[in-house]
């Protein structure tokens, strides 16, 4: 086959290398090469991305196979100054096959040229790689110029941020983008602000796009940088946030306004730019919305009422959810106020999904009045008196027709009827939609699931789970139910229909089993939420393992205390195996706090997870092979994981295999990871702290909270003002004792 044929299947022709290598490197020895130029003759058009044999010597690399192509190399590399040892170095850092196999080459020099990093940094392909790439690169940018180095972070924000939604990083990563913005600014014979600007717009929009908290938190400083320095892009970013977009997630497409959060909000709002405020404020009551904070809605649509095209929708989203009655009879003020000139035909068709859910969960409606606007009555309700209740809604006709034939519309009266505790007529709807030859989706079977759990029917639920995720169903699955259907169904189409779960669809099956105690089934379908329904746990679905593990108290048949442990660390280590190394933050070099001997303590963990390993695979060794699970930890599932270390080592799932020594050593580690993946402790987790640490004091001894070493740690960390007073932890430690 001739050259140019191997090149277009991917083939290398190694003899062709082989013989231009003598005619390249007769060319290395000229002075105007450059370090770099001398690494792309050796490596020889690509020639580094696909071999993977490591360098030990000159005559190792690719197309140096000649003695005289080494003398050259040598020459020119002394000419340089460059060491051979070094000059390797570089090379075997830049053709790993692994960012982690080339993190101790990176680490070994002071100093690297700009395209060794470069070309590392291209490795980076998990969460765990991201903390040595962004920490390797804060080391060695700051003597880089800033064009290097604004290159080498807009390839850490793909990869990190975009990539592997590694939001601990977020705040350093941010630090760095902003430093090499200002020093484009300040650039010392020119600013160019056009690279200044690049650079944040690219930032802005990857954290924009991340629902986490630390991706809020770095979005805000650089908002506020821009609206300090570069006010276009300030403005550019405003634009970005109103833009209309669904941002898709691990296969789950969010909307803007669940992104945001109320704090994001009120940094946008101030002082935002005039052509954007109206609409900046008319977003903010979307987000309060989302977030169930009527309060904040209220206040941010008392701003927006004077203006035409006020957002109503959201509005009434927000008051409709209220557990307020005041609330919801505003809600029903505003909507009533359509009804004045017919002015109900403007309304969109979400608005009266929206009262539709809120009249079937309002006792003070009967239940034939919510059915009325959807033409659906009990046997007892005559036909004509359906209609004169559905003419009572002022609906036009076009909208009613919409609604007797929208899922959306039959969910809501579901949900509705669900929130009223009316059990049998939630079930009655859910059988007329079918026969009406609607499918369900995931948010409707979402609504199933709770209902299932309501009637105190767990298997049900999982039943359901099985035939709609599965096996499909056939439409319509019966011709009869307690609800008469006046209107004519839609056409059939024969097939059988399928609803894709969501991680959102797992987690309501969770919280249902975790509710009525069914801990060990929990247990099973935690583990097959990715081979069997294919979706991925989210922090939410450790969250709620971690509950259940807490609730199943002590059994000695199940140790479900030891498998949602080992479950937690394996999710944690595999995307930060660095926190594996860190030490308690009760370790003191002044104090003996929890002797223990290190290698002790490994020993017991490694037991540990060989003899709960059959508790997650069923053959044994493929604990390791599983695909790994990520999972952006927050500090809410840390807190649940430090209440499950206390109930072990209260004795409540413990036994006596594992030494309470090693529990309480990984209790007083949590302080140290939160540390490392920026999570802010809530007040109750540090109360759960200083209660165990107190709780270690022999009995009649007591010593100053000041004085401990959790203190000084959590003081030096967080300041002394963030961490909670001895009243507060005495109160917090009252109420777990009487719950």
């Amino acid at each position: 086959m001739h050259r140019a044929g191997r090149a277009r299947l991917g083939v290398r022709d190694v003899r062709w290398y082989a013989a231009v290598a003598p005619a390249r490197a007769c060319t290395i020895a000229a002075e105007s090469r450059s370090v770099r130029a001398l690494m792309d003759a050796c490596v020889g058009r690509g020639q580094w991305r696909v071999r993977q044999s490591v360098a030990h010597r000159l005559a190792d690399l690719p197309l140096l196979d000649g003695a005289e192509a080494v003398r050259r190399m040598e020459t020119a590399l002394g000419a340089r100054g460059v060491r051979q040892a070094q000059f390797l170095d570089w090379y075997n850092a830049m053709t790993r096959p692994t960012f982690a196999e080339a993190v101790p080459l990176l680490e070994k020099y002071a100093a690297l040229p700009p395209f060794v990093l470069q070309r590392a940094l291209t490795r980076v392909s998990s969460v765990a790689e991201t903390t040595d790439a962004v920490r390797i690169a804060a080391r060695h940018c700051a003597a880089y110029s800033v064009d290097n180095a604004t290159r080498m972070y807009s390839n850490l924000l793909d990869t990190c941020l975009r990539e592997q939604h590694a939001w601990h990083v977020a705040a350093p990563l941010t630090s760095l983008v902003l430093d090499a913005a200002h020093a484009w600014l300040n650039k010392k014979w020119h600013a160019r602000p056009q690279e200044a600007q690049q650079l944040i717009q690219k930032m802005a929009a990857i954290l924009l796009a991340g629902a986490d908290d630390r991706a809020r938190k770095a979005f805000v400083r650089v908002l506020s940088m821009a609206r300090a320095h570069l006010p276009e892009t300030a403005v550019w970013i405003e634009a970005q946030v109103l833009h209309p977009r669904h941002v898709r997630r691990r296969g789950e497409r969010r909307a803007t306004s669940s992104l945001l959060n109320v704090a994001v909000m009120q940094a946008l709002l101030h002082d935002a730019s005039p052509q954007h405020a109206q609409a900046l404020i008319a977003l903010g009551v979307r987000v309060a919305a989302t977030h169930r904070d009527p309060a904040q809605a209220k206040a941010w649509f008392g701003a927006l009422a004077h203006t035409a095209g006020a957002p109503t929708t959201a509005f009434l989203r927000a008051l409709a959810h209220s557990h307020d009655g005041a609330d919801i009879q505003r809600a029903w003020a505003l909507f009533d106020t359509y009804a004045a000139a017919g002015a109900h035909h403007a309304a969109p068709l979400a608005d009266w999904m929206l009262m539709l859910r809120a009249a079937a969960g309002d006792a003070r409606i009967s239940a034939a009045h919510a059915l009325a606007l959807v033409q659906l009555r009990t046997d007892d309700t005559p036909f004509e008196q359906m209609q004169a209740m559905a003419a009572q809604w002022h609906a036009p006709p076009d909208v009613q027709d919409r609604l007797c034939s929208s899922l959306v519309a039959h969910t809501a009266v579901l949900d509705g009827f669900l929130a009223r505790n009316n059990v049998p007529m939630a079930y009655a709807v859910w059988d007329a939609m079918l026969r009406r030859n609607i499918a369900p989706d995931t948010v409707a079977l979402v609504s199933l699931c709770k209902l299932h759990f309501r009637a105190g029917s767990p298997r049900e639920a999982l039943e359901a789970i099985v035939q709609w995720c599965q096996h499909g169903q056939q439409l319509p699955t019966k011709e009869t139910g307690a609800l008469v259907l006046d209107k004519a169904p839609q056409a059939a189409h024969g097939r059988r229909r399928r609803v894709t779960p969501s991680t959102y669809l797992a987690n309501t099956i969770l919280q249902g089993l975790l509710q009525h105690g069914a801990y060990r089934t929990l247990f099973h379908v935690w583990q097959t939420l990715v081979p069997v329904l294919h979706v991925r746990p989210d922090v939410a679905s450790l969250d709620l393992l971690l509950a259940a593990a807490i609730a199943a108290g002590a059994d000695q048949e199940q140790p479900y205390a030891y498998m949602a442990r080992a479950m937690f660390r394996r999710a944690l280590f595999i995307q930060h195996p660095a926190l594996q190394t860190m030490s308690s933050m009760l370790d003191s070099p002044t104090q003996n706090w929890l002797l223990r001997g290190e290698q002790q303590l490994r020993r017991w963990e490694r037991w540990l997870e060989d003899r709960f390993a059959h508790f997650f695979t069923r053959q044994q060794g493929m604990l390791e092979t599983v695909e790994p699970v990520h999972v952006s930890f927050d500090a809410r599932v840390m807190h649940r994981y430090s209440m499950l270390l206390l109930a072990m080592l209260q004795g409540r799932g413990a036994s006596s295999d594992l030494p309470l020594a090693v529990v309480r050593d990984e209790l007083f580690r949590i302080p140290r990871w939160m540390q490392a993946l920026d999570l802010a402790p809530q007040r109750e987790t540090q109360c759960l702290w200083f209660s165990a640490q107190d709780a270690m004091l022999p009995p009649g001894v007591a010593m100053r909270r000041e004085k401990t070493p959790l203190y000084t740690g959590l003081a030096a960390w967080l300041g002394e003002e963030a961490l909670p007073s001895a009243e507060e932890i005495g109160a917090w430690y009252r109420g777990c004792e009487g719950g």
